[in-house]
């Protein structure tokens, strides 16, 4: 692949024009990676704040070229499919607009391009803990639905389509090859299907692009306090379930005996652990249990819609 000479940093976003302020200013003080050239472009994806106000009033004293397209088709997959298409960089760049990114991200999307001939780079994504304390008792899954993202202390070369999009790169050649981004999944609104980014990832890593994950190129996750309920984490694990069974090629009989078999043992142990815990009167064990409950749930649930192609829910 030739070497990369310019960067667009891609923004999808939907209202919360507050975090978007701050998501910019993390932005304006990144580090530039030398002989890269840089703009930035947010799309206002269906807003009804003043999104695209604060972008022209951030625009000014930004360190590279800062705009702002309106797109009026709600769901995150068109607002993404929109940045690519009205970007100009060699490399497309996504961060989402409640992050804050490390001064040193693009650099580090960059070198991995660099040192390793990568074709899609993905990076560690931290919680941002701006509304209140981290409670602890968050499981490895509840933080992971908060946004978090950990996979290694090294770089290395990705054999599994761990994609997302808080922080996510590819070469714009990968995207002719790989792209659009499915718009019958990704949030718009419902907070139902997702991994749009992940079906991404397979495509282009089955086309022969290699994919590589960059622990130095981390950002912070905003973590909204309304988001550490019970209804959260186990919507959350539902729905995230089911669109996994629905979108995770390849699948075969055997992973849908698998998953007949496996998932309703789950439900069924999860909700012993549910009875327990409020034997024991420990809240914390009992959220776990239930959002472990409402992924088994979502796995038939995605497996029956799948299989039948019937009740298909909208994303």
């Amino acid at each position: 692949m030739p070497a990369l000479t310019s960067a667009s940093i891609l923004i999808a976003a939907h209202n919360r024009c507050d975090l978007l302020a701050q998501t910019l200013a993390s932005l304006a003080a990144l580090t530039r990676p030398p002989a890269l050239e840089i703009d930035c472009l947010v799309i206002a994806n269906a807003c009804t704040d003043d999104t695209e106000a604060v972008v022209r009033r951030a625009a000014p004293s930004m360190p590279f070229p800062t705009r702002v397209i309106a797109e009026p088709r709600r769901g995150v997959s068109f607002a993404r499919n929109r940045a690519v298409d009205e970007s100009r960089g060699d490399l497309c760049a996504f961060i989402d607009g409640d992050c804050l990114a490390d001064p040193n991200w693009l650099v580090e999307h960059a070198r991995a391009y660099h040192q390793h001939a990568a074709d899609l780079v993905t990076g560690k994504i931290d919680l941002w803990w701006a509304e209140g304390a981290d409670p602890g008792w968050l499981s490895g899954s509840m933080r992971e639905a908060l946004g978090e993202h950990h996979y290694s202390e090294r770089a290395q070369q990705l054999h599994e389509p761990r994609a997302y999009a808080a922080n996510f790169s590819f070469r714009r050649a990968v995207f002719a090859r790989a792209g659009p981004f499915r718009t019958d999944i990704g949030r718009s609104g419902t907070g139902r299907l997702a991994h749009e980014e992940q079906v991404f990832a397979r495509r282009a890593m089955a086309a022969g692009n290699s994919f590589w994950w960059s622990p130095h190129a981390v950002v912070r996750h905003h973590v909204p306090a309304a988001s550490l309920t019970d209804a959260f984490f186990a919507r959350s694990a539902y729905w995230g379930s089911v669109s996994h069974m629905m979108t995770v090629e390849p699948f075969a009989a055997t992973d849908a005996a698998r998953v007949l078999l496996k998932s309703p043992l789950r439900a069924a142990i999860c909700q012993a652990r549910i009875a327990a815990a409020c034997a024991q009167s420990d809240s914390a064990a009992a959220a776990r249990a239930r959002m472990d409950r409402a992924g088994a749930l979502g796995r038939i649930r995605g497996l029956w819609t799948r299989v039948t192609r019937l009740n298909r829910p909208r994303p």
